[in-house]
């Protein structure tokens, strides 16, 4: 069955194109880069208001709602480059993102907790801060999405 627009003066968007990217599992790739990103969170932070009530930091929210949060974003180099049909180039790095815990006054940091899932990370990497990422190497994964993950050592 053929999908038709239901207004026909808007016209469908074609459809995305499927990037191959198999070929990158089990690879090794550089960490290059880390940087603080905005997310969406289905989980509480304990300081943020959903629809007047604080959920506890880790709860999930209930009602499919999120709350604005920041997370800390590894990547490494380019892996792979395309130029799709259009002209458009397309960059494929491999990345993890680790979420930041916000603080009672409102500001984000790096959890302390040994358990963490950051902090195991840096443990499996045999490194004890953020700074000493940069250069070491960690094998590519591809996910369920076509994403390139990044798995430690």
């Amino acid at each position: 069955m053929e999908t038709q627009s239901i207004n026909p003066e808007i016209p469908l968007a074609p459809r995305g194109t499927s990037l191959d990217i198999s070929d990158l599992e089990g690879s090794r790739a550089e960490i290059e880069s880390w940087s603080i990103i905005d997310v969406n969170s289905k989980f509480g932070d304990g300081v943020s208001e959903v629809e007047g009530v604080i959920i506890p930091r880790g709860d999930p929210i209930p009602n499919n709602k999120t709350i604005k949060a920041k997370s800390l974003k590894i990547s490494t180099k380019l892996l792979k480059d395309f130029t799709l049909d259009d002209g458009r180039k397309v960059e494929i790095r491999g990345s993890t993102l680790f979420g930041l815990i916000r603080m009672n006054n409102g500001e984000y940091g790096l959890p302390s907790s040994s358990t963490a899932k950051f902090n195991k990370f840096l443990k499996k990497m045999k490194v004890n801060t953020l700074s000493e990422l940069k250069g070491k190497f960690v094998t590519i994964t591809i996910d369920e999405n076509n994403y390139a993950k990044i798995v430690t050592g």
